[in-house]
């Protein structure tokens, strides 16, 4: 299996450098397709009041990681599914002023090779990286 990290390199998921030419607690496969929620994982959101929703540096640092690796990184939110409210752009706008890194946003949850979400893999083992 090929590794993202390789020797010398920064790690996509940890702030060290690999010695050993890939990292054991990584193991992820190159050029996946990462899903991730929004709400509560790139950012703090109370309820729905996605208009005062403040942004999680350290999940879109980890995510704009991902992104410079070259994997195709999603974003995908459930923002308006009950409402039918459309908030994408609103969502948009946010993303930029956040300086989120991603290929695509989809306003649903269809599924992945692997999703991030505040209901799936838990944001906070995610974000300690134990995954």
């Amino acid at each position: 299996m090929n590794i993202v990290s390789k020797k010398g390199q920064p790690c996509p998921l940890k702030s060290i450098t690999c010695q050993e030419g890939f990292c054991q607690d990584c193991a992820i496969p190159e050029k996946k397709t990462w899903c991730f929620d929004c709400d509560n994982t790139l950012c703090f959101t109370e309820g729905t009041d996605y208009k005062n929703a403040i942004l999680n540096r350290r999940a879109i640092d980890k995510v704009n990681s991902l992104y410079n690796e070259g994997h195709t990184v999603w974003i995908c939110t459930g923002r308006g599914s009950k409402s039918k409210i459309d908030w994408r752009e609103l969502t948009e706008t946010q993303l930029k002023e956040w300086g989120v890194k991603y290929h695509k946003l989809i306003m649903g949850k269809p599924p992945f090779d692997i999703f991030i979400d505040d209901l799936a893999y838990n944001t906070k083992d995610w974000l300690n990286d134990n995954i």
